[in-house]
């Protein structure tokens, strides 16, 4: 195992020796904690940003927003490629000089995509959501996302250059565009301080991990390197059609519910963003074993722990979002319990999912099955959603998305079971991906 000292080790220093499981586990805590650090700081930022819109502009400008940054998430998810998904796992077991390349070449591809994918984005809420700037831009923002280099740096174990150089200038453009809406700033300079944050970043690290000449790196982009991307940029685009689909058939359907079910859908959001760090500390841990036992070993610890987070995660959500909604929106946006209750089941879905897809199949050498899985839940999503929403508005489409995020949980655990979990779980690891 690489030193997890050195500056680009993918290591968690952990060991599984009969001697060292304790300082193992304490420097996986010890990772946990700094990624929980960057997530922190990201949540707290977005968080603060809704009293301060919502009170500067209402409920229904702020809703505006909220499907800009719909629209604008699919768009990214196209901007990012597979990278996002499978990109954690293959640094993490690569080569410096590999993961280099890796990042390269996905910058190079993303950054020639962005323009053309961001543009599109902004045309599809002028239809949608009228043709009002701070719409537009929000979708444009939103889109940029997708040139984030967090995938990278969970691969290669830098929580701290992912705090200084990811999470400190988004939550600076987060915080402070909304600061200047409250104070009298027009609702588009919000957006555009998003924007300006996640553009430096993707320019800040680019330049200093990306030690290749750019003509050499883009002649190391064939058609292999791009349909390596495909299983994730599946999964991902078509995931999204049960994610994000719903705000905007709710904005479409009922626009008077799209207040409500846009502080649901935000609540859910940042909390399914505030548990991301178990997932990608996991995606670094698990698959960095060097046998099958401690594979199998590590696999199990992760699922059990997974599962009982994923379950009291659900329960609280439910339990707290109305509150919650409450204050953030001064009392003018109340979330019913109900709405509440299916939010969170998605909510506990999703963390288990995140784990069973993102750490284990791909672990397993079974991308394919992300892609199925999120078609699974595409589908369950599509037929759901249209007459949900027509019959019960916000609960509607909580409950769709509540019934997609099990469709997808159900497939997920079908085929880990197929590929032999837990009696040979790590084994077909060793034997199938590259060490």
């Amino acid at each position: 195992m690489q030193d997890a000292a050195s500056p680009g080790s993918a290591g968690f220093g952990l060991t599984d020796s009969p001697t060292g499981p304790r300082r193992g586990y304490l420097s996986l805590a010890w990772k946990l904690g700094a990624y929980g650090m960057t997530t922190a700081v990201s949540l707290v930022a977005q968080v603060a940003a809704i009293p301060l819109l919502i009170s500067a502009v209402g409920p229904h400008p702020w809703a505006g927003i909220a499907l800009g940054q719909a629209v604008g998430s699919v768009a990214g998810l196209v901007v990012q490629g597979g990278w996002s998904v499978t990109g954690p796992t293959e640094v993490a077991m690569a080569g410096d000089e590999r993961r280099q390349l890796i990042y390269a070449q996905s910058a190079l591809v993303r950054g020639v995509g962005f323009i053309p994918v961001a543009l599109i984005a902004a045309g599809v809420c002028a239809l949608v959501g009228g043709s009002e700037w701070a719409i537009m831009l929000s979708a444009v923002a939103a889109a940029a996302n997708g040139l984030s280099p967090s995938w990278f740096l969970v691969g290669i174990s830098r929580p701290f250059y992912f705090f200084m150089a990811e999470s400190v200038p988004r939550a600076v453009g987060t915080v402070g565009g909304a600061v200047a809406v409250a104070v009298g700033a027009p609702l588009v300079v919000f957006p555009i301080a998003q924007l300006v944050a996640c553009l430096a970043t993707f320019v800040v690290v680019s330049i200093n991990f990306i030690q290749m000449r750019l003509r050499d790196v883009w002649r190391s982009i064939d058609s292999a390197v791009l349909r390596e991307q495909v299983p994730g940029l599946t999964q991902s685009l078509v995931q999204s059609s049960y994610k994000y689909l719903p705000l905007i058939v709710v904005s479409a359907l009922t626009p008077a519910a799209a207040p409500v079910y846009a502080l649901g859908d935000r609540l859910l959001k940042l909390s399914v963003a505030g548990m991301r760090p178990m997932t990608q500390v996991l995606q670094g841990w698990v698959p960095a074993a060097k046998s099958p036992e401690v594979f199998a070993h590590r696999a199990r610890v992760a699922r059990a722990g997974n599962l009982a987070v994923s379950g009291m995660s659900a329960v609280l959500f439910a339990t707290l979002a109305p509150t919650a909604g409450d204050l953030l929106s001064h009392g003018k946006i109340s979330i019913s319990y109900p709405l509440a209750a299916m939010l969170g089941l998605a909510f506990g879905l999703a963390l288990a999912s995140a784990t069973t897809g993102l750490v284990f199949l791909v672990s397993l050498g079974l991308k394919r099955y992300l892609a199925a899985s999120a078609v699974v839940g595409a589908v369950v999503g599509i037929v759901t959603i249209w007459p949900a929403v027509i019959l019960w508005a916000a609960f509607g489409a909580g409950l769709s998305v509540a019934c997609s995020e099990l469709a997808v949980q159900t497939y997920q655990t079908w085929k880990l079971r197929q590929a032999g979990w837990p009696h040979r779980l790590g084994v077909d690891h060793l034997e199938t991906e590259p060490t």
